[in-house]
């Protein structure tokens, strides 16, 4: 019997998992090389944090929560994450990413 690929998954149109609990960290892995990013122990502990906020309840966590969580700076966030760490992040931990309104809503909300 063959051994089930650990980097492939089925993926929606917009890129994101389409099951995302399918996401291994050998996916996680794939997808930063894929993007140019090698994941060291700070990577991984962001992308961890990630996954443990959206884990307890947030669907798409923004990107000081997932700071706080991991126990670091915001602007660290940019400097191992770059140029968007608000995509990249939760393209390598396979989670839905933070989706702000249009202006037109944000402003009728005012």
């Amino acid at each position: 019997m063959s051994k089930p690929n650990e980097t492939r998954a089925a993926i929606d149109g917009e890129g994101r998992l389409a099951l995302p609990d399918t996401w291994t960290p050998a996916i996680g892995e794939a997808r930063a090389h894929a993007l140019g990013l090698t994941l060291g122990p700070r990577e991984w502990q962001v992308i961890c944090a990630a996954r443990e906020v959206v884990a307890s309840g947030h669907r798409a966590p923004s990107m000081k929560r997932i700071a706080l969580c991991a126990g670091l700076a915001l602007g660290e966030l940019t400097r191992l994450f770059p140029p968007a760490p608000a995509a990249i992040i939760p393209y390598v931990a396979g989670i839905a990413p933070r989706r702000r309104p249009p202006i037109a809503r944000r402003a009728a909300t005012r």
